[in-house]
């Protein structure tokens, strides 16, 4: 064989390359990638053997904000929102979150579309209070954590003097100067109380 001969055979035979960017695989794990090439006028086309990867999850971060408020009275209703971030070209996370207030039981909540609302008891005292958020991961996403303060002030309160109209039952004369007429009066309170004074 000539050296030209030699060099157009070596040239013909050289290995190229190609870098696959910006590819995805469904979840973490162990998965097989096979590469083919559909061929050209000088040569067929062919396909490799199956390559493994081993794909690890991602990380998302817990976004959390008090409805109506990171500060509300006493006895309103109010609830935590939790949102999970998506990974790109990742689905949102799915299953569900735990949450705790000031580390007490556990409570859960389902996650739809990466967010859940987290529902808080109308009867949480005023003062500070800390709600801690927890999610446990899936196939795709680690799992991941996050806590919001929420301040809870007192509710206003009124006071109203109500005076039943006088009966036979609620009031009587008697003989002391100083008791001619005992009437019953009602005192309101604007949560709902009620004080019944004889």
């Amino acid at each position: 064989m000539s050296v030209a001969g030699f060099i157009d055979t070596f040239v013909s035979q050289q290995s190229l390359g190609a870098t696959l960017t910006g590819a995805s695989v469904a979840g973490a794990g162990d998965h097989n990638v096979v590469a083919s090439y559909g061929g050209d006028t000088n040569f067929t086309g062919s396909t490799s053997g199956a390559q493994s990867l081993t794909a690890a999850p991602v990380n998302t971060t817990i976004a959390l904000a008090g409805q109506p408020g990171a500060s509300f009275a006493y006895g309103t209703t109010s609830s935590v929102s939790a949102t999970l971030a998506a990974y790109q070209g990742y689905p949102a996370p799915t299953g569900t979150v735990s949450y705790t207030v000031d580390g007490g039981t556990a409570q859960n909540a389902t996650l739809t579309s990466g967010a859940a609302t987290l529902p808080l008891s109308s009867t949480l005292g005023a003062g500070g209070h800390t709600v801690a958020v927890s999610y446990a991961g899936n196939t795709l996403y680690n799992s991941a954590a996050n806590s919001i303060p929420l301040t809870v002030t007192k509710a206003n309160q009124a006071i109203t003097f109500n005076r039943s109209r006088a009966s036979p039952m609620a009031c009587r004369r008697t003989r002391s100067p100083l008791r001619l007429l005992q009437a019953r009066i009602l005192v309101s309170l604007s949560s709902g109380f009620l004080v019944r004074r004889p």
